[in-house]
């Protein structure tokens, strides 16, 4: 959850729209519609930027095959149509290559497609390259061709927070396929109060028919797309809860065992004049012989066994010595607390009653 998405995240709203049909079928209608609910969200007080996207980080991708004279074969990429002033307001730096996309680049279109950082490195400097992307959207036009050029390289964002790497991305202007459902994103002021409400009673004034599929915060949004990794530890997280507690309760009732079994040696020592110390002492001794035992072969079974966790983890390898370390001297503790019951209990026996019972 602390990873860099690769844009801000503070005061970024998400706002998804359904846009019927009739009246918005054409693309010319579906192109005014956005661009009215951009500036009308603009016009908010405290809202400093606007734009429209197909999908948001978190909230889903369109994978197109793209094709370049650098590449041998067709490569899967994630393809973004966004409006013009998208890679500002969700505050994608814009590396030293090339530039955004602009107006002039909308109406009509020049052709003109932003990269992400990792798909510029593997072409290899691509500005002024010439790159052909599927719009890969459902319809009669189901594959058409988008035909442009590369002007500019910006940052590497997440698809979601449980990626390690940032995907192959194309930046194209969302004129070029607008969607009966995109996304509305707004960037508001920090001195702006309740702005979700003021965003979503703009989008009404453009359309009282347009309805509003939801609006969260972009933090939000990310949060929700580690849910099944979320589950996943918490669910891990139970069972080792409970793996715990039975391991403490297996320790507790073999030293209480062994202590009962060796009733008559403890109860001579206190007879000859032993401290309850002295009892606690051999008693803990044995027990950390068992917890030694233990811990070195848990050790060895996790180290063989981890890999097979490798796909669940993330920012740690499956080896990483903090972790073994850490969970060693967790499960060494639960074992001392587990011993110590017994070994206070043996320190307390009556030897007279030990002994006649014997």
């Amino acid at each position: 959850q602390r990873v860099d998405p690769g844009f801000n995240l503070d005061r970024l709203l998400v706002l998804r729209t359904q846009a019927p049909s009739p009246p918005y079928s054409s693309d010319e209608q579906l192109t005014e519609l956005h661009r009215r609910l951009e500036q009308a969200v603009e016009a908010v007080p405290g809202v400093i930027g606007a734009a429209t996207v197909n999908h948001v980080p978190g909230g889903g991708m369109v994978i197109s095959p793209l094709a370049s004279a650098r590449l041998d074969t067709a490569l899967s990429v994630t393809l973004r149509m966004a409006s013009p002033d998208y890679i500002e307001t969700m505050d994608i730096p814009i590396l030293l290559e090339g530039r955004g996309l602009t107006e002039e680049d909308v109406s009509p279109w020049n052709g003109a497609l932003l990269v992400n950082k990792r798909l510029a490195d593997l072409l290899g400097r691509p500005l002024g390259e010439r790159v052909a992307v599927y719009r890969q959207r459902p319809g009669p036009d189901f594959g058409e061709v988008l035909d442009g050029i590369v002007v500019g390289v910006v940052g590497d964002v997440l698809g979601s927070l449980a990626q390690s790497v940032a995907p192959y991305t194309v930046y194209a202007p969302d004129t070029q396929n607008p969607w009966q459902s995109a996304t509305l994103v707004a960037r508001t002021d920090a001195a702006v109060e309740n702005p979700a409400s003021l965003v979503r009673a703009a989008v009404q004034d453009v359309d009282p028919n347009l309805p509003v599929a939801g609006l969260w915060t972009m933090r939000s949004q990310l949060h929700r797309s580690l849910a099944q990794q979320r589950f996943a530890v918490q669910l891990m997280g139970a069972f080792a809860g409970a793996a715990l507690f039975l391991a403490a309760l297996g320790i507790y009732g073999v030293l209480a065992y062994l202590v009962r079994q060796r009733a008559r040696e403890i109860s001579l020592r206190i007879a000859l004049g032993a401290r309850q110390t002295d009892v606690v002492r051999l008693v803990m001794q044995g027990a950390m012989i068992i917890l030694g035992v233990g811990a070195l072969s848990g050790l060895v079974a996790a180290v063989a066994l981890t890999r097979v966790m490798s796909s669940l983890l993330f920012g740690v390898s499956a080896t990483d010595p903090t972790t073994f370390f850490a969970v060693t001297c967790v499960l060494i503790l639960a074992g001392i607390v587990a011993s110590y019951l017994p070994a206070k209990r043996a320190a307390t026996l009556d030897p007279m009653q030990v002994l006649r019972e014997e």
